[in-house]
Order: structure tokens, then sequence, then C-alpha cells
């Protein structure tokens, strides 16, 4: 069984958020600027990153709308991670 990494043990969620966020961020203010969205890109997907201490997080329409809108606009898919305290899950979202 994989050990939880250290970005992620004993830190409050602030922290912990930004520290996961640079293993999977490489855009500057991290989807702060209106020409820059979401916290990764890359040649085919735009990803959004959520942390939280928690056992679950709830993910909404408004979250969904949110990333695929801002994804189509620069013409790549979108892509969630969600850091769980033991697991990283990587959603794809597809539109019916």
């Amino acid at each position: 069984m994989n050990q939880i990494p250290k970005y992620l043990q004993k830190s409050t969620s602030r922290k912990r958020g930004r520290k996961g966020e640079k293993v999977v961020s490489d855009t500057i203010n991290s989807g702060a600027l209106w020409f820059d969205k979401s916290d990764k890109k890359s040649k085919n997907y735009l990803i959004e990153v959520k942390t939280t201490d928690k056992s679950s997080y709830r993910i909404t329409s408004k979250l969904i709308a949110k990333l695929v809108d801002e994804a189509y606009t620069v013409k790549k898919e979108p892509r969630l991670v969600i850091l769980l305290p033991q697991y990283i899950l990587t959603v794809s979202i597809k539109i019916r």
C-alpha cells in the first residue's frame, strides 16, 4: 500500500491545497487570471485541482459547468483532480 505523500500530511487545508496544486500546477496564479484559467494545462487538457482533508468531496453541476466552459473556451478537454487524504482521483468529463 502506498504511503500518503508528505505534502498531504498534518497541515492546514489551505497549506495542503497549495502544496497539492504545486505538484499538479504549472500556470501563473493557478487560475486567478481571466486569460489563464484552471490549475494546469497540457496539450489536450485543462485541469482543475481540488483538495480536501475530508474523506469525501462533493462535485456539483456548477463546478462541472464552470470547468467545461473554461476548457472549451481554450479548445481543451476538462479534467478534475481531487486530492483526498489517502487518494488522488482524476475525473474525466464528457458532455452527452
